[in-house]
């Protein structure tokens, strides 16, 4: 005879309906309970009947993750990467599933499933189709925004404090007695673009600096783009001693940049990234950036998709994370 949830409760001495929450709404399982729930469905190889579950809960226990086509693939994307490991496992442990896709691949009949009901929530990471947006909310499908805004009032936010990062880079800078500072943006999403420009240009002006538009560039997105872009910086009749990047893989190409260009980082020339990835401490020298907790990013927008889909009141239309400059080896002071 196969396993039941009564042998489950029998072995975790606990009810019927504590095993039935544990799977179905572990956040609201005591940690030390669910444990000895999870332990004793593995031990007894115990797999909860999800079919019935989406029958009597009128859910398909999935959802899905929705990256915008110029940031895919997420798995090799340094920022969102992160955030999608942070998001699939909290989904596991809900003991739910979890659809990636680009938005220009789902434009498809696959799109039609989507909404369908055959998820419960949508997570869409970075820029929305604007189409998918308005119809998720037609559908009453609970989603959320990371590292974008929108006006809509149906629609919750997950941001990160884009100018409170570039306010502590710049004033690392300012601190070590860099002056002329250039800025390099990247091809990102208008809306993301504009809020590190901005952030930018507002930091520079809070710390007594001249902002100097001619050393404020767009560098694409890979590091090649980057390397071009900063050597056209590193030519200009007065130089930058410093760049500030709107992410990391553009740090990584500035720093190529001046290496080719027979400049010493940080000694000759400091750079700072933004977003503080996994390149931060394989590149050498190791990369000063501005910290999001993408984990907790990952958490939160699971969290708010659940709270949605259970009818309670979450936190705020949009949360804007903080950020902290992780000082490292790319930046020295002026020496000139």
């Amino acid at each position: 005879m196969s396993t039941t949830i009564l042998d489950v409760a029998v072995l975790a001495n606990v009810s019927k309906a504590t095993v039935s929450r544990a799977f179905s709404s572990p956040e609201k399982v005591n940690p030390d309970t669910r444990k000895r729930i999870m332990e004793a469905a593995e031990r007894l190889q115990y797999q909860p009947n999800v079919l019935a579950r989406a029958m009597i809960t009128k859910q398909s226990g999935n959802f899905a993750f929705i990256i915008y086509g110029e940031q895919a693939p997420v798995i090799t994307n340094p920022f969102y990467g992160e955030i999608l490991e942070s998001v699939v496992s909290t989904t596991v442990e809900m003991n739910r599933s979890m659809f990636i896709v680009s938005d220009d691949k789902i434009r498809t009949d696959s799109a039609s499933l989507l909404f369908q009901k055959q998820v419960d929530g949508i997570i869409f990471a970075s820029q929305p189709n604007s189409e998918m947006l308005l119809r998720s909310i037609e559908k009453g499908i609970p989603h959320v925004l990371i590292n974008h805004m929108t006006d809509l009032s149906e629609s919750y936010s997950l941001l990160g404090d884009d100018y409170g990062g570039m306010k502590q880079a710049v004033d690392h800078l300012a601190e070590l007695g860099h002056r002329r500072i250039g800025f390099l943006n990247g091809n990102f999403t208008e809306f993301i673009k504009m809020r590190r420009y901005q952030g930018f240009v507002q930091a520079m002006a809070q710390a007594n600096l001249r902002f100097d538009p001619d050393i404020a560039v767009t560098g694409g997105l890979f590091v090649q783009e980057a390397m071009e872009s900063t050597k056209s910086l590193l030519l200009r009749e007065i130089p930058p001693t410093a760049v500030v990047c709107a992410n990391d893989t553009l740090a990584i190409g500035a720093m190529k940049a001046a290496s080719r260009m027979g400049l010493r980082v940080p000694e000759d020339f400091s750079v700072i990234g933004f977003d503080d990835s996994s390149f931060c401490t394989i590149s050498d020298p190791e990369l000063t950036s501005i910290r999001i907790d993408k984990q907790r990013m990952g958490q939160l927008a699971v969290e708010c998709l659940v709270t949605q889909i259970e009818g309670r009141e979450w936190l705020h239309p949009t949360i804007i994370m903080e950020t902290n400059i992780i000082v490292r080896d790319s930046t020295a002071p002026c020496k000139r």
